[in-house]
């Protein structure tokens, strides 16, 4: 039941190709292992970036925890955006490329979010064989649905799982994501703001795991099970502080996050120049590390036991989450 609401929600997403991520095997032409990681590494970077962004977003929509024992079941879709993306790299910056190659007057190839008719054209040095260069699909956001609950625990503290069981996403292939925060109340510690009973003051620390698997098909390769996997993890850990009332609240926070993200290339592939090619499997994985500021803030609208709320995230990337959910406070 919930896999298929998860997939329902799914028909309001905004899709992009998944075409500009299955062309990563086209850097395998690349003569060595580090040319092949540097290409991928720039060609993806707007991807990890809008990843590392959609992860730390939508981990509460009020401040107050729950009592003890009460609960809120929620669905949420989270659309993260970059603000400053860069749609390309110059093939020139990769270390040794003058050794080992040629470039047309074109030096600048899209990563994933670009697109161009002029790809640059680029030539092994001495040969002459051309490589053949991906281009970009224009990815600018990806829109990820979440299914969340808490509940509340003794000590005015609430304890948070977030779960999206694996579908097929168009921005991401078949992508899976889950997580689990904590957050107590501190307003008690501070004499006098307990006078204030619509002020609520609280810390709140989350950890958080999405994978994303996108099929790959190399040409003139005929082996199947060909992947390439993604995996970002990381957490946060932030100050929160909320106006409660009746039918309204607003929140804000401000803490901390980092993340990972790797992506993969798994299975046999052919690597190298057509006159030298090796079949190698898993050849390359690239790794990115953000951290960054987090800031956040939001309002919650009740109307009887439900809650419909939004919240906008800042940051290098910007991530505008909306939901509604059922709460027993």
């Amino acid at each position: 039941m919930i896999r298929n609401t998860i997939l329902l929600t799914l028909v309001f997403v905004l899709s992009f190709q998944l075409k500009a991520q299955k062309e990563v095997v086209k850097f395998l032409q690349f003569s060595n292992s580090e040319h092949q990681v540097w290409m991928m590494e720039q060609y993806l970077q707007p991807l990890a970036k809008m990843q590392n962004g959609n992860l730390n977003s939508g981990w509460y929509h009020t401040v107050k925890p729950h009592r003890f024992l009460g609960f809120d079941l929620s669905l949420s879709m989270a659309s993260t955006n970059m603000s400053d993306i860069k749609k390309g790299f110059y093939v020139t910056d990769m270390p040794g490329f003058e050794d080992g190659y040629i470039v047309s007057a074109n030096p600048i190839s899209p990563n994933v979010s670009g697109t161009t008719p002029d790809l640059p054209q680029i030539k092994r040095a001495g040969s002459g064989e051309e490589l053949d260069m991906p281009n970009g699909s224009g990815l600018q956001k990806i829109t990820i649905p979440m299914l969340s609950l808490g509940v509340g625990l003794p000590y005015r503290t609430e304890l948070r799982f977030n779960i999206l069981p694996e579908f097929d996403n168009d921005d991401l292939g078949k992508t899976s994501k889950y997580g689990a925060s904590i957050k107590h109340s501190i307003k008690e510690y501070i004499p006098g703001l307990s006078e204030i009973p619509m002020l609520s003051l609280a810390m709140m620390g989350g950890y958080g795991i999405m994978k994303n698997d996108v099929e790959v098909i190399q040409s003139g390769n005929d082996v199947v099970g060909q992947v390439l996997q993604g995996e970002t993890s990381g957490y946060t850990g932030r100050l929160l502080v909320g106006m409660d009332m009746r039918f309204f609240s607003a929140f804000a926070g401000v803490g901390y996050g980092a993340s990972t993200v790797e992506y993969a290339l798994k299975g046999n592939y052919y690597v190298g120049s057509i006159a030298d090619q090796d079949i190698q499997k898993d050849p390359v994985l690239v790794s990115y590390d953000f951290s960054q500021i987090d800031v956040n803030f939001g309002v919650n609208i009740k109307v009887k036991f439900f809650d419909i709320f939004a919240d906008y995230s800042l940051g290098g990337y910007n991530t505008f989450n909306f939901g509604l959910g059922y709460s027993f406070r």
